[in-house]
């Protein structure tokens, strides 16, 4: 029988792999705390034994190149904003922006007309 343990509680160990009846335990790799230099403003930041932990459940295989701080700045820069263009409508006439970049050959229509033709 596996050892079945209630949520929040650390096993012993990283895994129980079943064999028949038996369970057989894979011990934990031991972690600890590393200090590393990110890539964009080359200040030291510690790469936490837990962050490890999580990075080896999760089978990344490189460590962190950023600092917290050139994360956040970097996740905030790349918040990606469609491109609004200014076109006509091809059933009505009427001009309209649309948040893609419309392909030859193939008709824009304003919201209205869209809606209409959905319905």
């Amino acid at each position: 029988m596996c050892l079945i343990l209630a949520i929040g509680q650390r096993a012993p160990c990283a895994l129980f792999v079943a064999s028949g009846d038996a369970c057989i335990r894979k011990p934990e790799m031991e972690f600890s705390d590393r200090v590393l230099k990110c890539v964009v403003c080359g200040k030291d930041f510690v790469f936490t034994a837990d962050e490890q932990r999580f990075f080896h459940a999760k089978q990344f295989a490189n460590d962190p190149k950023h600092c917290k701080e050139c994360k956040a700045r970097r996740a905030a820069s790349s918040s990606r904003t469609r491109p609004e263009t200014r076109t006509t409508c091809a059933e009505c006439g009427t001009a309209t922006t649309v948040p893609f970049r419309p392909n030859q050959g193939r008709p824009v229509l304003c919201r209205a007309c869209y809606e209409k033709a959905t319905v």
